[in-house]
């Protein structure tokens, strides 16, 4: 157990099946294991992509612009589909799961949303994808 809480800790992003293979147990151990010592699995706190200097620029410009009382916009795009169909099921061990998936469904909707400061002005639906040009023009309706 002080060895698997040392890896834990030296390598916090590891798979199961890597920590399996340095400690010399099963995935099922480690995972078991890993239970009992109250670990369980959690986001990181940190992008692997962030930029700390791009980030404090962002946030003087953010600064800057409301110390000028210009009005700063948010906006931002999200879709849903009319029919979710379900791509996981549930099989005895060692069985397939058969069952029926729809994978050519159509029917997606878009909003497109602009916040100024706390008060949303306005959104927009779009059926169908959302490419760079839509996104454009949805925000030239606005």
């Amino acid at each position: 157990m002080e060895a698997l809480k040392r890896d834990v800790e030296l390598h916090p992003d590891a798979y199961h099946y890597e920590r399996a293979m340095r400690c010399g147990v099963t995935e099922g151990g480690i995972r078991k294991a890993l239970k009992r010592l109250g670990i369980s699995y959690k986001k990181t706190l940190k992008h692997p992509k962030a930029n700390d200097n791009a980030r404090q620029t962002f946030q003087e410009k953010m600064k800057n612009y409301e110390q000028a009382e210009k009005p700063i916009f948010f906006i931002d795009e999200s879709g849903f589909s009319h029919d979710m169909p379900l791509r996981k099921g549930y099989a005895r061990i060692g069985k397939r799961c058969f069952g029926t998936q729809d994978w050519h469904a159509k029917g997606r909707t878009n909003v497109i949303g602009v916040l100024l400061g706390l008060c949303l002005l306005t959104v927009t639906l779009f059926t169908g994808s959302i490419n760079a040009m839509s996104f454009l023009l949805g925000l030239h309706k606005i």
